[in-house]
């Protein structure tokens, strides 16, 4: 047998669907909810805060830094002091 993982559209176990996601785009809604927080200026609706936006992004810019000093390791905390 064989288990086929498409994504996180479908799971397939011996050429059978046994999983199929709902039409759902987690960064759409992430993306809609932040717009709509912007327009009515409450951001309660948001999922995450600042604190948590920039420790999902600091490690991606860290590795950004270290590509362009030729792959020097970057030490995310520091980096994130600045």
């Amino acid at each position: 047998g064989y288990l086929g993982v498409h994504g996180y559209e479908r799971i397939e176990m011996n050429g059978r669907t046994v999983y199929e996601a709902e039409d759902f785009n987690p960064w759409f809604e992430l993306d809609r909810r932040f717009c709509q927080a912007v327009r009515s200026g409450d951001g309660s609706g948001l999922l995450n805060d600042y604190h948590d936006g920039l420790r999902t992004l600091a490690p991606l810019l860290a590795g950004w830094e270290s590509a362009k000093r030729g792959g020097v390791p970057i030490d995310v905390e520091g980096y994130l002091r600045g």
